[in-house]
């Protein structure tokens, strides 16, 4: 399996929160509280990935 560059992980980790935000927002639209909150703490672990796993060491 190839390494991916930092720059296409961070740029691929972005997306996929993008992805969770959506289907929260979607979730949240159809009344389907438990599937949005799945998928906001999905989101925040993204976020979280890019803060502190992905790029130079944040401290």
């Amino acid at each position: 399996m190839n390494q991916m560059t930092p720059e296409i992980e961070k740029e691929v980790s972005q997306l996929s929160r993008l992805s969770h935000v959506a289907s929260a927002l979607m979730y949240r639209k159809k009344g389907d509280r438990v599937r949005m909150n799945q998928e906001r703490l999905l989101a925040k672990c993204e976020k979280l990935k890019q803060m502190y796993f992905i790029g130079p060491c944040p401290f």
